[in-house]
């Protein structure tokens, strides 16, 4: 099923989609699980794949990836206080997540700046594809802002539970 997402996607672009953004509707949604998942059948295909956790509220991939507090995380690239490290980061070059460490709460403004659409360039350059987990987008404001600067984004929908109210809101307010 993964797979096919992938496939899916770069069917649905004019070219293979470096940065894809991953959101849902609401929290609680499996966005981040779905991350995590095609950035790992990404990486397995063989193509040098970044996954970045951008949703400062949950902290989903970190949480389940169990982050330690002494990494660099994406708060401290951002901010300026550390430089992107591929040996800091967890992976190697081939596969890497850049995860948000315990007490980055409320600095989604760092995802809005001109720093985080530099980071992406920077990434661009090392990286095949790039996977953020965003926030749920009907929630948080900034996630439409966040995911402007996807290539592809997709809307994660939690089956038979999802209203489709909620599901047209939210496409809605995609960009």
């Amino acid at each position: 099923s993964i797979r096919s997402l992938g496939i899916s996607i770069d069917q649905a672009s004019q070219s293979s989609p470096k940065v894809i953004a991953i959101t849902s509707a609401l929290p609680g949604e499996g966005k981040t699980v779905l991350s995590c998942c095609l950035a790992h059948v990404l990486a397995q295909s063989g193509e040098r794949t970044a996954l970045i956790d951008c949703d400062f509220r949950r902290s989903g991939i970190s949480r389940l990836l169990d982050v330690r507090s002494d990494q660099t995380g994406l708060k401290e690239i951002l901010d300026g206080s550390a430089k992107f490290d591929f040996d800091q980061m967890i992976g190697d070059r081939s596969f890497c997540i850049v995860p948000l460490t315990p007490g980055s709460q409320d600095q989604e403004q760092l995802l809005t700046g001109a720093s985080f659409a530099a980071f992406l360039e920077q990434l661009r350059s090392h990286f095949d594809r790039i996977v953020l987990d965003l926030p749920p987008i009907l929630p948080v404001a900034a996630t439409r802002t966040i995911a402007g600067n996807a290539d592809a984004v997709v809307l994660a929908v939690r089956w038979r539970k999802t209203s489709s109210f909620a599901i047209r809101a939210a496409r809605s307010r995609m960009p």
